[in-house]
């Protein structure tokens, strides 16, 4: 039995070609919000500053943000983990705010995922 927020390699691959179909905020210029590559970045600064407290092997797949205020975004986002079963898609709900030395991720993403 799947946990509650596991889905299978083919609802994965609906789920990605259905943002990429959409235009997701997460995937558009940064004039719109977070790219995904900046929300990566983002997070590997966090993880660098946490010294151990977040996951390696986390890779971002799709975002969908919504403008919280002005250079600060709300976003529900998929991401796998080297540490978790292959192939298997997490969510959660990040903050990231645009500052002047770039964005920076300001909740979310903090726990080890297995």
């Amino acid at each position: 039995m799947r946990g509650p927020h596991a889905i299978g390699r083919a609802g994965a691959a609906v789920l990605v070609f259905i943002g990429w179909l959409a235009g997701s905020p997460g995937r558009a210029g940064e004039a719109s919000g977070p790219s995904l590559a900046a929300i990566q970045v983002a997070y590997e600064s966090a993880k660098s500053e946490a010294g151990g407290v977040h996951d390696d092997g986390l890779v971002i797949r799709a975002a969908d943000c919504q403008q919280d205020r002005p250079g600060a975004y709300s976003c529900q986002i998929t991401f796998t983990a080297s540490g978790g079963a292959a192939g298997r898609l997490y969510f959660d709900v990040i903050g990231i705010d645009r500052r002047p030395a770039g964005w920076t991720l300001v909740s979310g993403l903090c726990k080890r995922h297995d």
